[in-house]
């Protein structure tokens, strides 16, 4: 799957600001990308929609919010 791909599916529903696949060193997707919307409200509508709305090239997607993981820091 490529990000246009994946562009051109959710542009459908709303304006698409980026959209990142995520791959491994060697290029092959990992199954798993960030889709960025225009507005946060926009995000929320698609993620409420049905998941047969949502298929893509026949396989249900799993949507939900990016979370920034927390650096872990270590006292010495």
């Amino acid at each position: 799957t490529t990000e246009l791909e994946l562009r051109e599916h959710f542009e459908q529903f709303f304006t698409i600001k980026e959209v990142k696949v995520i791959r491994s060193a060697d290029g092959v997707s990992k199954g798993y990308g960030f889709i960025t919307f225009d507005t946060d409200d926009e995000a929320d509508t698609v993620r409420g929609m049905s998941p047969e709305k949502l298929e893509f090239k026949g396989r249900k997607l799993n949507l939900g919010p990016a979370l920034r993981r927390m650096s872990q820091r270590y006292s010495t």
